[in-house]
């Protein structure tokens, strides 16, 4: 098998026809197949699965019996891909050129030492939110290393192909919040990635989107993925240290938490200026108040 085709999809019926069908109007000289995780959705997304895996004998569907979530889901997904090469789209996304497959695995054939392409993408808002329009506007045609794709948030994941790698299986750890990006650091591990500056990918924007809710466990889970990434990646150490200080800096200061201490003990280890400060004064208070 050429390609796997991943899709994760839950509570998406308004959306996963036209993901399927853009995945159906790709022309490609290859033989692919698509894996769908289906997550034990409550609305009519399971039957539309069904509807095309009895129509299409290259569709499969897998319907879990209890509920994954995201990234159990993702993980599931992945290791059932059996293909040289691994497309994703996630269920509420869709392709819009329908030569972006074709494309972007005749680039993996050629250059071995790209180990991911991508693509930029459209935006489409849910709820009239456009706050983020522009994300993807720094994308340009080129090779991005480790570190341009944890700097920046780049890869969407429904633009990318990867070739599959020592990587796989993959299993996430408990310290990862959103996996995303680091399932493409892994992959880069074994090679760069490369840009295709064209949007060829709808990506829909929910006000509910994982990676866009505010609060004081959010940026705690944020925290502690980007210091196990520190250590996980020691060339990205230093720049793993700022972003947790970023996230920690809505915890420093929470009253309602009986670790706001050790947070603050944390943070001052990464700003190491504030130890002989006031900041570090209060810290002690926190710690016997």
């Amino acid at each position: 098998m050429k390609l796997s085709i991943f899709v994760v999809t839950y509570n998406q019926e308004k959306y996963i026809r036209e993901c399927l069908d853009s995945i159906l109007m790709q022309k490609v000289d290859f033989e692919y197949e698509v894996i769908i995780g289906e997550d034990c959705s409550t609305d009519r997304t399971p039957q539309i699965c069904d509807e095309y895996a009895a129509k299409y004998p290259f569709i499969h569907v897998y319907h879990h019996t209890k509920n994954l979530g995201l990234i159990k889901n993702w993980e599931f997904v992945l290791n059932k891909c059996t293909g040289d090469y691994v497309a994703m789209l996630e269920g509420d996304d869709y392709w819009t050129n329908p030569d972006k497959l074709q494309t972007q695995v005749e680039f993996l054939d050629l250059h071995s030492n790209i180990a991911l392409t991508f693509t930029s993408a459209s935006v489409s808002y849910e709820g009239g939110d456009i706050r983020d329009e522009h994300i993807f506007d720094h994308l340009v045609s080129r090779i991005y290393s480790l570190q341009d794709i944890y700097e920046k948030w780049s890869i969407l994941s429904s633009t990318v192909v990867f070739r599959k790698s020592s990587v796989f299986p993959i299993s996430y750890p408990k310290e990862i919040y959103i996996n995303d990006t680091y399932t493409f650091m892994r992959i880069m591990q074994s090679g760069d990635a490369y840009c295709f500056a064209e949007p060829w990918t709808i990506y829909r924007r929910h006000a509910s989107n994982l990676s866009r809710v505010d609060s004081p466990e959010v940026s705690l889970r944020w925290a502690i993925q980007h210091r196990f990434i520190g250590h996980y990646f020691p060339d990205l150490k230093n720049l793993a240290n700022k972003n947790e200080s970023l996230y920690l800096e809505a915890l420093i200061y929470n009253r309602q938490s009986k670790d706001t201490w050790r947070y603050r003990l944390r943070y001052m280890w990464l700003n190491k200026s504030l130890i002989f400060s006031r900041f570090a004064l209060a810290t002690v208070k926190y710690m016997f108040v």
